[in-house]
């Protein structure tokens, strides 16, 4: 050949290898790290391509990546197409071509530039091994490019020469990676990760690849290998069995449509989610960019068409070019769309985690691409409003559709530290409407995304809202710290304002208010707010609760407050005595308020306290609180004048024999010095606080000094004035203070001797009577004359009977109605004179006269009782006898000293054959009785048992011979008797026995009697009638 065509021929080839080289730069400086992530893709693709039942091996080490597969050997065609970089798909036949390398093929160059193959080349009829045959892409520019793609084509040429020809080809086909930058050694790290991450899928999307094992730098290997594939219903489940460990990949196919969707299951029953960093549209492979496509499935077709990067699919352009493969791959995801709606439609209910399935998050804000933008939007709005259809949100008690559910607003989800008591406070409101506690971060992520503005969510103000509805902070009983960490997370995260919205924090009542009508009591001890709940408890309502502060700012209350609004409350609702007396709830409040002192207690309020306290049983104890005013004044007066009036009211309800019993009382109080304290002056002046001698409770200007005035006097005043209704002077003693509180009284006006003595006179009127025995006081008159014979200092006292004393003294022996009588007492004995004086001066004399007379009448009537029984049973025996005529010798009528139930008893033969009870009617004012014995022996012989009944109501009245009856026939007409008494008893008497005695019930115990009226003793027969009854029982 001529050297002019030699160098023809090589200068074609340069141009020849001018573009490839062109390309390969062009390439090289393009990779990013997507590309570096879709290198290894690449890798397998190629390897799939050529193999039927691919297995793959893939090391790493520090310095290269190896890949080896067991597809075809080389063809002359293949390997000078990757030595140039074209992808042998571009010529005729190329089905049987090893690889594909094409521009994607340039993506594995971010593992290095060089790269030494291995493996086998095919000639017509056998193999040529060769080993480590140099690509070398490392160039600085596109000359030495091209010198060395004509050095590495040559050496491809060569190996067509070797005689060493083979008949089998190697097993493996090796691509070893050389690195020789970081950045090639950081990609070929990565490998690991990205085939840990999308293996399982691809092997179960490619069905000629069978195994693949991995080897890290470490030497570690891991070999994923894939098992038979199986069908449960409608899902293809292929296992994919990772160093023995199976991963199950479930999907379902359209094979029609060629499109497969891999769902996000663990099992059938349980979803998981798709790592964020693996890609969500597959072409056989991973679209790597596509990992945030917007849901969490795996959708794979083969005729999805990709865009040139292999980073997504074309969807919307103004591009005219991709318009067949935009509605191409919009009608594959619109299929997509169907099987997985149906999928959760059928199987919502029997999958766990649910929620997983339910992202939606196609970018609706693509910059610069509106159009893209617009559809992403529409395909969104597609799938949330089936999505929200399906029972698909878990909550406490059942699966319901996201439209039914309420949702977590985001401003509640800023803090894990919070989230559990904001759950328990939703929770309270909202039950089962939320979603469960450990999906509720989820639901709120993906609800979000949705963008469907007619979903629920709570927020902040419509829990404030639920809160301010319940009303008292006592609905939180088991959740009251839950709501005061959701409160402090509130006031964390700057939404204070919340609490002056809505009615949600809780004063010390427990109620809840607004922040502006609340207060801090932060110096307000709980003593003061015990005492303010009581007395006024408007202002207790105005403190915010202790343990809900969260440094929100409230005007403070101090102390000087508290005690400025309690003294003002006290002084207004207890200036009428109407407010008294206290509620025992207001005294105990009032007493402990009065009881607060700064150290040690001491003067008039700890003695009047402790007054207070034994008076009404309390043990309130001194409590030690400093500055309760800041001038030092007695804040406290104004609560104990109040006690101090309540103490006289209670004093005042009491008699004046309790009075008396306690009269420690009054003698404390004026030992504390409360009736000259000058504060207690208006007190003590016009209330009932002083004691006269009766020990009744009056005010001062009602009573008098006792300058020493005897009580015999006194006695003798109210004897003279106690019925003289012109002049209310009695008792006397009411109108004379208690000696021991006459130093108290204000003014100093006396009552003495002289002057009783003088009123005494003035009533009696001694100068004007003319006929002493007439006067109704000569009693009294008497006394006095005698009482001056006695003690002559009474002459001081009655100057005026003092001087006719004797007059007066001889009118009253010569009174013709009494002188009989003085001088029938004059003739006694001294003794008996003595005694009737005795007498004479009881108050009830005339009574003890009356009650001696009835007792002598008594003694007598019970001495003649016997005799009179007697008589009458002596005549019925006598009556017998003469009627029948017989000797009676057995015959018997017996009269009975002792009680028991009758009598008289008649025997004959020695048996008892008849009762007799006699009963005697003395007083007209009553009738007889008779008694429980008696009324059991009637009833129980109630045809031997008669009752005797004498009426003596009028029988010789006033004679000796009253109760003496010795003739039967003087009292015979009086006699009247009853022989059916038993029966007439009978009835009374079965209900009486019935109740009687009954434990645990209302009963009758102990005697009772039975009344027989005057018209059931009118229907007795006479003695006649009774004896001819009884001779018949002989007969």
């Amino acid at each position: 050949m001529s050297e002019a065509k030699e160098k023809a021929k090589k200068e074609a080839a340069r141009i020849d290898m001018k573009q490839h080289a062109n390309k390969l730069i062009q390439g090289f400086e393009k990779l990013n790290e997507s590309d570096a992530k879709r290198a290894i893709w690449e890798l397998l693709q190629n390897a799939v391509d050529v193999s039927e039942n691919c297995e793959i091996i893939i090391s790493i080490t520090d310095k290269s990546l190896i890949f080896q597969h067991n597809g075809k050997p080389f063809t002359t065609t293949t390997l000078n197409s990757l030595i140039k970089q074209v992808s042998s798909k571009s010529f005729q036949n190329n089905d049987d071509e090893v690889g594909q390398y094409g521009t994607g093929f340039i993506t594995t160059h971010s593992f290095g530039k060089k790269i030494l193959l291995s493996g086998s080349l095919k000639k017509e009829k056998d193999y040529v091994c060769f080993d480590d045959f140099e690509i070398d892409r490392t160039a600085k520019d596109s000359d030495e490019l091209i010198e060395k793609l004509i050095i590495q084509q040559e050496k491809a040429f060569d190996l067509i020469d070797i005689n060493d020809a083979k008949e089998e080809p190697s097993k493996f086909t090796t691509f070893k990676y050389l690195a020789t930058t970081n950045l090639e050694k950081e990609n070929i790290e990565k490998v690991i990760d990205e085939l840990n991450l999308a293996l399982p899928y691809v092997m179960s999307l490619n069905d000629k690849l069978i195994k693949v094992t991995v080897i890290d730098k470490n030497k570690k290997e891991t070999i994923f290998q894939k098992n038979r594939e199986y069908f449960e219903n409608t899902i293809k489940i292929t296992p994919i069995l990772i160093n023995s460990i199976e991963q199950r990949i479930y999907s379902i196919s359209d094979t029609e449509n060629k499109l497969t969707v891999i769902l996000p299951l663990e099992n059938p029953n349980k979803a998981i989610s798709f790592d964020p960093k693996l890609a969500k549209l597959f072409l056989y492979y991973p679209l790597i960019g596509t990992e945030n496509f917007g849901f969490n499935f795996i959708v794979h077709s083969k005729l999805f068409a990709p865009t040139e990067p292999r980073d997504g699919i074309h969807l919307k352009s103004n591009n005219d070019q991709t318009q067949e493969k935009e509605a191409n791959n919009k009608d594959i995801l619109d299929l997509a769309f169907d099987i997985i709606s149906n999928f959760i439609k059928e199987q919502c209910n029997e999958i766990d985690n649910i929620h997983l399935l339910s992202k939606i998050n196609f970018n609706t804000n693509i910059p610069n691409n509106s159009i893209l933008s617009v559809y992403f939007k529409e395909l969104k709005e597609k799938w949330v409003n089936n999505f929200k259809s399906y029972p698909i949100v878990e909550t406490n008690e059942e699966k319901k559709c996201p439209k039914d559910t309420f949702f977590f607003s985001e401003e509640l989800l800023k803090d894990d530290a919070y989230f559990n008591s904001i759950y328990t406070i939703v929770n309270l409101f909202w039950k089962n409407k939320i979603p469960q506690k450990h999906i509720v971060k989820e639901w709120t992520k993906y609800i979000t995304e949705w963008e469907d503005t007619t979903l629920n969510f709570i927020d902040i103000t419509s829990i404030a809202k639920e809160i301010e509805k319940s009303k008292t902070l006592s609905f939180y009983e088991e959740t009251k710290e839950d709501l005061k960490n959701f409160y402090t997370y509130l006031n964390k995260y700057n939404h204070t304002e919340i609490f002056n919205q809505y009615k949600i924090l809780p004063n010390i009542k427990n109620d809840f208010c607004q922040q502006s009508q609340l207060k801090s009591c932060l110096y307000i001890d709980d003593v003061l707010i015990d005492i303010a709940n009581v007395i006024i408890p408007d202002i207790s309502k105005k403190f915010l609760a202790k343990d809900f502060k969260f440094e929100l700012n409230l005007d403070s209350y101090e102390r000087k407050d508290f005690v400025k609004d309690i003294n003002a409350k006290i002084a207004e609702n207890y200036k009428s005595e109407n407010n008294f007396p206290l509620a025992s709830e207001t005294l105990s409040a009032m007493i402990k308020y009065c009881s607060i002192f700064p150290d040690t207690s001491k003067g008039i309020r700890a003695d009047l306290l402790s007054i207070i306290n034994d008076f009404f049983g309390l043990k309130q104890p001194i409590i030690n609180i400093r500055n309760l005013s800041d001038d030092g004044s007695n804040w406290w007066l104004t609560a104990l004048k109040c006690l101090l009036r309540n103490f006289i009211y209670e004093l005042n309800k009491k008699n004046n024999e309790w009075i008396k019993s306690n009269f420690n009382f009054l003698t404390k109080l004026s030992e504390s010095g409360a009736y000259t304290y000058s504060d207690f002056k208006d007190i003590i002046s016009t209330f009932k606080i002083f004691p006269n001698q009766q020990f009744d409770l009056c005010t001062g200007t009602n009573l008098k000094i006792d300058n020493n005035i005897s009580e015999k006097l006194k006695d003798l005043y109210d004897e003279i004035f106690k019925n003289n209704s012109d002049t209310p002077k009695y008792p006397i003693r009411n109108f004379l203070i208690h000696n021991d509180f006459k130093d108290f009284l204000p003014h100093k006006e006396e009552k003495t001797s002289e002057s009783l003595g003088q009123e005494i006179e003035s009533l009696l009127k001694i100068q004007d009577n003319t006929n002493i025995n007439q006067s109704p006081y000569i009693k009294q008159i008497l006394e006095i004359i005698k009482l001056i014979s006695d003690n002559p200092e009474w002459k001081k006292y009655f100057p005026i009977i003092e001087s006719k004393k004797a007059s007066i003294m001889l009118d009253r022996i010569s009174d013709s109605e009494t002188k009989e009588d003085l001088f029938s007492i004059i003739g006694l004995k001294p003794d008996k004179i003595s005694l009737l004086g005795k007498l004479s001066k009881k108050d009830n004399f005339e009574k003890i006269i009356e009650l001696g007379t009835q007792l002598l009448e008594e003694e007598e009537y019970k001495k003649n009782d016997f005799l009179f029984k007697k008589t009458i049973g002596t005549h019925i025996e006598k009556l017998v006898r003469e009627e029948i005529k017989v000797d009676l010798k057995t015959f018997e009528v017996k009269v009975q000293e002792e009680q028991g139930g009758q009598d008289i008893t008649i025997k004959y033969k020695g048996e008892i054959i008849y009762y007799i009870e006699v009963k005697s009617r003395w007083d007209s004012r009553n009738s007889i009785t008779m008694s429980s014995l008696q009324m059991e022996r009637a009833v129980e012989n109630q045809t031997k048992y008669s009752l005797c009944c004498v009426d003596m109501t009028n029988y010789k009245v006033g004679t000796e011979e009253r109760y003496k009856v010795s003739d039967i026939n003087e009292i015979f007409d009086r006699i009247s008797i009853l022989s059916n008494i038993g029966s007439k008893i009978e009835p009374i008497l079965k209900g009486i026995l019935s109740v009687k005695d009954k434990e645990n019930e209302i009963s009758i115990s102990g005697d009772y009697r039975g009344v027989i009226p005057q018209t059931i003793i009118k229907e007795g027969k006479n003695l006649d009638s009774f004896i001819k009854m009884l001779i018949k029982k002989f007969l």
